[in-house]
């Protein structure tokens, strides 16, 4: 039997390739309530591995959730891949940001997951 998704399954909020401006706007939450997040995905697409910064800001305030922490190079045919699940998910406020970057380059990509909050 199939079933329906709702509007509390999770998404894909957000995704792209991280720069090296540590404080760039990664995901700006949609939802009327905010949204929830249920986790950021990490890989390095290149043969270095990288620093990343991630954190969350409110418009005066950046509440850190990944500070310059490692995430490993590609290696043997795969891609490094670090996940920061949040199962309960973490709740954003509409208009709160999720921003980050990497030391240097270019190489690696993002994909934040969640819902928007509508109620």
């Amino acid at each position: 039997m199939a079933t329906t998704p709702t509007k509390y399954d999770p998404q894909i909020l957000a995704r792209g390739t991280l720069g090296t401006t540590l404080t760039t706007s990664l995901h700006a939450a949609v939802g009327d309530a905010g949204d929830r997040i249920t986790g950021i995905i990490l890989t390095v697409t290149g043969a270095t591995s990288r620093r990343v910064t991630l954190d969350i800001y409110d418009g005066a305030n950046a509440y850190m959730l990944l500070p310059a922490g490692t995430i490993p190079a590609n290696g043997v045919g795969k891609n490094a891949l670090h996940m920061i699940g949040l199962p309960e998910g973490l709740a954003i406020n509409a208009g709160d940001e999720i921003r980050g970057g990497q030391d240097v380059g270019t190489d690696v990509d993002y994909i934040i997951v969640g819902w928007a909050m509508d109620d």
